[in-house]
This record gives structure tokens, sequence and C-alpha cells, in this order.
């Protein structure tokens, strides 16, 4: 299920238990602290090293462009704290995720830096309502919680601000460009993105919001082969809430009263319509 270092070890001689606290292998990037300068690389390449460095396999698309003097880190010891955006390899390999539009995971001693994916077959989750004549509603998992984000359901817009100290301007982009009615509107600042860098960060982001308009909470019996990445199929309310979603996180719980259980949250799929139907 999870392999990784243990961080700390609890132990209660009355009881004669020990209680062990432990991270995956992105715990090796999350203490890799960073003073080199990524300059004239990409960011396949950086995250390609990154894993290197931390003794992961790598499993990378590539990317296009050079990440630059956009990631660098110049500081020396002393003032790194306190001057750099990055603090360590997991900082900066998120923020590259997120400009690139990318996913970025660790599973066992591999880093997995890649394009988001829906392959392979969705998970049926169906609901039956019952009837008047006293029927019970039927499900094929144990609970089910359908949550709506009603700030999310009109038009929404998100604005990107930046200034490239290289081309020394100021970089604005919106998505969607044009918006009519009440508009919601949320800014992400970001120093030193290009204008393509600006245009793929907004539509990125305005994606991810509309995608968590709509959220599906579920238990069911645990097993391993449902990952957050995969899709599901709702059916049967014979609502919008019949649609495909992506999980976003899974809990896995054992214990000797309540079995092998996991918890699972998952967003509609990105919907670039903006439609609320």
């Amino acid at each position: 299920m999870v392999s990784g270092v243990v961080d700390r070890v609890s132990l209660d001689p009355v009881s004669s238990l020990a209680v062990l606290d432990g991270r995956d292998y992105a715990a090796r990037l999350i203490d890799l602290p960073l003073e080199d300068a990524y300059l004239n690389k990409t960011g396949a390449e950086v995250a390609r090293d990154l894993a290197s460095r931390c003794g992961l396999a790598a499993d990378v698309d590539d990317t296009a462009g050079l990440v630059g003097q956009y990631y660098q880190i110049q500081h020396s010891k002393t003032v790194f704290g306190a001057y750099s955006r990055h603090a360590n390899g997991w900082d900066l390999l998120s923020e590259l995720a997120e400009i690139e539009n990318y996913e970025l995971w660790v599973d066992g001693r591999t880093l997995h830096f890649k394009r988001p994916s829906q392959a392979g077959q969705p998970l049926a989750v169906s609901f039956s309502p019952g009837n008047a004549g006293g029927s019970f509603p039927v499900l094929n998992v144990d609970t089910l919680f359908l949550d709506r984000t009603t700030g999310l359901s009109g038009p929404v817009q998100v604005r990107i601000d930046s200034w490239n100290s290289r081309q020394k301007q100021r970089i604005t982009s919106r998505y969607p460009v044009s918006v009519s009615g009440k508009v919601t509107l949320y800014t992400i600042l970001k120093p030193n993105l290009q204008a393509e860098q600006a245009e793929a960060l907004a539509k990125a982001t305005y994606l991810q919001l509309r995608a968590r308009k709509r959220t599906l909470l579920a238990t069911m019996a645990g097993e391993l082969t449902l990952t957050p990445r995969r899709t599901l199929q709702m059916t049967g309310t014979g609502t919008g809430w019949d649609t495909v979603y992506i999980v976003d996180r899974i809990v896995r719980h054992i214990s000797l009263l309540r079995g092998f259980t996991q918890h699972i949250s998952a967003v509609t799929l990105e919907d670039e319509s903006g439609s609320d139907e």
C-alpha cells in the first residue's frame, strides 16, 4: 500500500504498543534543500535531475520551453530561507507542475511528472432511490454524499498577473477572455511568467475551478486497484450528478473492528463550457 521512511517511533510500554509515523518517498524531495540554479533546463529535465538526486526513478513526460531564471535558487545559505521562493525540491516541482498543468506524485520509488490522463475503465457508482411503496434506496457503495459549491456555479474568470523581470514588463492574462453577467474573479500572482505561460496557467486554473463545482464523497470496501486520477461514473440519480468524476483523494483504514474500508473524494472532469446543467 505504501513504502517510504519512518520519521517517528512512539512507544507505550504499559500497553506494549509501538506507533510508527512515516511518509512515502516524496519525503526525499520535501527534505531536499535547493541551492542550485536551474538555468537553460526544461521542466522535465529539472524533474529528472531532482529524482536522480533523491535516488528515485523518473517517469516524466517531456515539456517545452526552458524554465531558465524563473526557477533559479541563487541566494547564499545564510539568506536562503528569507529570499527563496522554493524551499525544497517538492516546492519547485509543484510549481512547475502547476504551470505546465501536469500531475505530480510519487508511487513507491518512482517520481511521476505527467500530463493529465483519464485512461482506464471508470469505476461504476450506482444509486437507486426506491419508491413510495416502501422500497429502500440501493447503493453499490456503503455511503454516498454529493456536494455542490454554489460560488462556482455562475460565470467565473481567472486572471494571472506577473512581472517578468527579464522583459521588464507586466504580464496579464485572463481566461475566459470575455465573460458576461456577475462574474466571480480569481486573481493569481506569479512572478517571472512569459505570456504563453500565463495564458496556459489561467486556462488550467479555470478548468480546475470549474471541475470542483460538484464533489462526490463515498465510503466503500477497501481495495488497492483504485488510485487518484482514476475516473468514476455516477448513475441513477436522474440529475446532473450523473456524470464522470475523477478521484483526487483516497483515505484507507484497516482495523480489527471495521476491517478494510476506504473513503474517496472525486470531482467532476474539467468543464471548459461553464455549463451548470
